[in-house]
């Protein structure tokens, strides 16, 4: 059969045209997608080490990569280990990493840093760090490998049925900008060569582990809102998946221990009472499978004191404090591996919130009240039985050289109207301290744009 020449011109004008597709796709891919992830700097280390050389893995999000240093539990324990978190990392993908690691090692003991927030209903799985893992898994493998990983994210039943199963083909389309400049992305693309940062996240150390150097601002960094998570919002997938990761675990001979990363202790008592019921929830669930659960931030001081400078932002430890934590994560893992518990270094549900003695930060909230001012209201994050004093004062942002003034002296009252007459821009600072305590203030600054009343 003979095709007319106004058919052929048809079909040359859409062959051009998806030609041109790919080749502008290829492009924007190149030019604004980042030179690495966070999933691809541990794959490209992984990939070094040798098969059956490993002992020990961590699986998690970003509170595993950042907070836990392999090198530092080497070297108590006698093992070689790899961090294997990845940013957002579901459970689903925890398993997924788990089932090709024991495949290719011979892993006799997996620790998993369970972070609750994937836990919670609607929140188990995420598109965009997925997506970048199964990018990151298929570099440098076959083309029926890559081609297999694809079509699993592409028809996933969580992304099959919208935009994301068809984002995964454009990257560029969802990928957040390149560290930097698009110019230095695609100089390091050029050269090959991860570009050296030392606070840069898809930076990564050869057994997995993420150094970060910088201190969370406790003053301006966004600030640990009031949380309400409950036992109520666990997820039976989330859990389903956990309950897979253990008999996963079983199955290959392995001991597993499930873990709580430290957090600031803002990120923990913004929750309240309903932190400790959901980790109830769960540890009751782990027992049921015989897997031990140790939260770290109900650790006792004695054991391990995390310091406001240990962490990089609210919830992460930044190197000091993950070196700080690793070193009792391997103390009780050996207790562990020696049939031992752990449990007597940790706080029991209704002794946490009394033990706290200090202030950790403040959360500020502030409303306009017209004909009177601009009120301001101190969230403090502290044990249940601290005698709290607040002072507020103010600093006029229109005046470069301007100071904080104290408007307030301390007080019992956690509430208080900035009187206002004039538009323009002001911070206002709110100190807490311990009733009557000198030694040490906790602060916190809102800024605030008015108009005249």
């Amino acid at each position: 059969m003979r095709i007319s020449k106004k058919v052929g011109k048809r079909i040359l004008f859409v062959v051009a045209l998806l030609a041109g597709v790919v080749v502008l796709n290829a492009v924007a891919t190149f030019l604004v997608t980042p030179y690495s992830s966070a999933s691809g700097a541990m794959f490209a280390q992984y990939r070094k080490i040798e098969k059956n050389s490993l002992d020990m893995v961590y699986l998690g999000d970003s509170h595993c990569y950042e907070g836990i240093n392999p090198s530092v539990i080497d070297e108590k324990t006698g093992l070689r280990s790899f961090n294997l978190g990845t940013n957002a990392q579901s459970l689903y993908h925890s398993r997924e990493l788990l089932e090709m690691v024991m495949e290719e090692q011979n892993v006799k003991s997996v620790v998993l840093a369970l972070d609750p927030y994937f836990l919670g209903e609607g929140h188990e799985r995420h598109s965009r760090p997925e997506a970048a893992f199964v990018r990151a898994r298929n570099t440098g493998q076959p083309a029926g490998v890559k081609l297999k990983n694809a079509a699993g994210f592409m028809f996933d039943a969580e992304y099959g049925k919208d935009t994301e199963s068809v984002n995964y083909l454009f990257p560029w389309v969802s990928s957040r900008s390149a560290k930097g400049s698009w110019q230095k992305n695609v100089q390091a693309k050029i050269a090959g060569e991860e570009p050296a940062n030392a606070n840069w996240n898809n930076y990564r150390e050869p057994d997995g582990f993420k150094p970060f150097t910088q201190i969370n601002d406790y003053d301006h960094a966004g600030a640990a809102k009031p949380d309400e998570w409950t036992p109520e919002m666990l997820s039976e997938d989330a859990l389903g998946e956990l309950e897979a990761i253990c008999e996963l675990c079983r199955a290959h001979g392995a001991q597993i221990m499930v873990i709580g990363v430290p957090n600031t202790y803002s990120w923990v008592l913004r929750t309240g009472p309903a932190y400790l019921e959901r980790n109830a929830a769960v540890k009751t669930f782990l027992a049921e499978r015989n897997v031990s659960y140790y939260d770290f931030n109900l650790v006792k001081p004695e054991y391990l004191l995390m310091r406001k400078d240990d962490f990089k932002d609210w919830e992460h430890c930044n190197v000091t404090g993950a070196n700080k934590f690793s070193s009792v994560l391997a103390d009780v893992w050996m207790m562990e591996n020696e049939g031992l518990s752990a449990a007597d270094m940790f706080f029991s549900d209704d002794t946490y919130f009394t033990a706290i003695k200090r202030i950790d930060s403040l959360y500020l909230e502030s409303r306009m009240i017209p004909g009177e001012g601009i009120e301001v209201t101190a969230t403090p994050w502290t044990g249940s039985e601290v005698e709290i004093e607040y002072a507020f004062a103010e600093k006029d942002l229109s005046d470069p050289d301007a100071k904080y003034e104290v408007v307030r002296p301390y007080g019992p009252e956690a509430t208080f109207t900035y009187p206002e007459t004039k538009s323009g821009t002001k911070q206002y600072r709110v100190y807490a301290r311990q009733k009557g305590d000198d030694d040490y203030e906790s602060l916190r600054s809102i800024r605030v744009e008015y108009e005249r009343f």
